[in-house]
């Protein structure tokens, strides 16, 4: 297992380490393509680094918390983040016969979806004896004799044997930054159409990266899987000559949450409002296919379309 820890872009040259033996050395480059991914939010909150308090980003924290589940039996979950990991994560805790809480410091959970729409996930959490605690933060953690409480910001003491951090990621932007390459305000490795940085003999993907919104032409970061496969795909295209572009991310993401299924693509109502983009909307209540064919399920569908083009 290696780690590059620098870039030398004077002399196209990088720092090695071998993360088993501690062995660092050089290595020359023709072109670098960066994929460093994202770093899970851990806010400076008192009693945060205790035992028995995950994060979830990637498979190794995956494997940690199942083993804790599978050694220590608990009763009780607290997750902080009411998005998809948060989501997702209070499934299989149910699954596995643990009673689970979700604290979201927003008035809903998934914060894709404009408030009516999200009702529909907290209406099936509570029918599946997850307990959602909306509009309150987190003010602490502590622990005794092996037990956890959360306390919020509102006053609510919740005691548990697990807590899952799930809110959120930022880019990992470090290597870029002491490289001198040039970052977007949102903290991602600024990218052009083609993936590469300012530099144009380094490339950048993924998680860590600023892209243009599709729908709107903003900025925006999107931390997901699709995205970050396609511009891999893309970058790798354009090191071998072969030029090909990124057009942009619609963000779209699906979620499956026990009996329920929830997507979304482009702009939500909130921010349409937020940056004076004018817009209709559509409400739709209809079946997932013809009714005369079995297995049909409703679907409840919201859809903002341009005044001016449709």
């Amino acid at each position: 297992f290696t780690e590059v820890t620098a870039i030398h872009r004077d002399v196209r040259e990088v720092d090695v380490k071998n993360l088993i033996t501690g062995e660092t050395y050089r290595e020359s480059y023709d072109k670098i393509i960066m994929s460093p991914g994202a770093e899970p939010l851990k806010p400076p909150i008192p009693g945060i680094d205790l035992d028995s308090i995950f994060n979830l980003r990637n498979i190794p924290d995956s494997d940690r918390i199942k083993a804790f589940v599978d050694e220590k039996h608990p009763q009780s979950a607290v997750i902080v983040g009411g998005g998809f990991i948060g989501l997702e994560m209070a499934e299989n805790l149910v699954v596995r016969g643990v009673k689970t809480s979700i604290v979201e410091k927003l008035d809903q959970v998934m914060p894709s979806l404009d408030f009516e729409m999200a009702s529909f996930m907290s209406a099936h959490l509570k029918e599946k004896g997850v307990e959602c605690i909306l509009g309150d933060g987190i003010q602490s953690f502590s622990q005794e004799n092996g037990r956890l409480t959360v306390h919020t910001e509102n006053g609510r003491n919740l005691a548990c044997d697990l807590a899952v951090l799930s809110i959120g990621v930022r880019p990992e932007n470090r290597l870029a930054r002491e490289s001198g390459l040039e970052i977007g305000q949102k903290g991602g490795v600024k990218v052009g159409a083609t993936m590469q940085t300012s530099d144009p003999d380094i490339y950048a993907v993924g998680d860590a990266v600023e892209v243009t919104d599709h729908v709107t032409g903003f900025r925006t970061m999107t931390p997901l899987a699709g995205p970050a496969n396609k511009q891999g795909r893309i970058a790798a295209d354009n090191v071998m000559g072969r030029r090909t572009t990124f057009r942009g991310t619609l963000g779209t993401s699906v979620v499956k949450m026990f009996d329920l299924t929830v997507a979304s693509t482009g702009a939500n109502e909130r921010f349409l409002t937020a940056n004076n983009i004018p817009y209709l909307v559509s409400y739709t209540h209809s079946g997932s296919h013809a009714s005369y064919y079995p297995g049909a399920e409703m679907m409840a569908i919201k859809l903002f379309f341009s005044p001016s083009s449709g």
